[in-house]
């Protein structure tokens, strides 16, 4: 597989999961007594992810 097309995927997976999580955020927050530590974990989870998000669309821009 291509340098590229590896970068690609990993960017689909990752935008996967990010969207996930904040699905999972919502959800939690709708509950009478949502587990903010859960959340705090989540939202950390994301913020990693985008940062690799970030990474992988500098290297695919050539940057």
């Amino acid at each position: 597989m291509g340098k590229n097309k590896h970068l690609r995927k990993r960017l689909a997976g990752l935008e996967h999961q990010i969207l996930r999580h904040h699905q999972k955020i919502q959800a939690e927050l709708e509950k009478a007594s949502p587990d903010w530590g859960l959340i705090g974990k989540w939202e950390k989870e994301i913020r990693a992810w985008e940062g690799e998000r970030r990474r992988i669309l500098r290297r695919l821009r050539g940057w």
